[in-house]
């Protein structure tokens, strides 16, 4: 399935020490970024503001989850400097998608998401529980059967749960 600035993208990338080879600097449209790092470190850079994301490696990996709002058109790029092998989840939502996604039909909202999500850059980061854990681990290892529309419905439902929960560790 081709990612747009429309859709919700899930991902996992295992053993490799970096999600990109590229290190060159690209243009990203508006979205909520939400990672379950495993293991590995990660350094990129978003207009200028420099980000590290470090589990770790091995039986001294320390999971973490890290959310991070791009609210307005970007510049991202990333540094090749770990040689650890990541282990994580990527889930992105384009804040269109997700606006409408977490509007409320009676007009009452959480005063915490709505400044986290008004914000250019706003992050939060937090130690993963262990059903956050499970659910990152069945989107790196799906079900095999699950093909096509049903695989793809499978990884956004566990996807959705992470942010759920993530949202509400931020706002607790």
């Amino acid at each position: 399935m081709q990612y747009t600035p429309q859709e919700l993208f899930v991902g996992a990338i295992e053993n490799v020490t970096n999600c990109t080879a590229d290190t060159s600097e690209h243009e990203i449209w508006p979205k909520f970024m939400l990672m379950v790092m495993l293991q590995g470190a990660q350094h990129f850079v978003i207009d200028g503001h420099h980000f590290h994301v470090d589990a770790g490696d091995g039986d001294s990996a320390s999971p973490l989850v890290f959310m991070l709002n791009v609210a307005k058109t970007s510049r991202l790029r990333f540094f090749d400097e770990s040689e650890v092998p990541l282990r994580k989840v990527m889930i992105a939502a384009p804040l269109p998608w997700l606006t409408r996604l977490i509007e409320t039909r009676d007009g009452m909202h959480v005063p915490a998401l709505q400044e986290f999500f008004s914000r250019h850059l706003a992050h939060f980061s937090f130690e993963p529980g262990e059903n956050i854990l499970q659910l990152a681990q069945k989107i790196i290892n799906p079900p095999p059967m699950l093909e096509g529309e049903l695989g793809s419905l499978y990884l956004r439902a566990q996807a959705l749960d992470i942010m759920w929960q993530s949202c509400l560790r931020m706002v607790a």
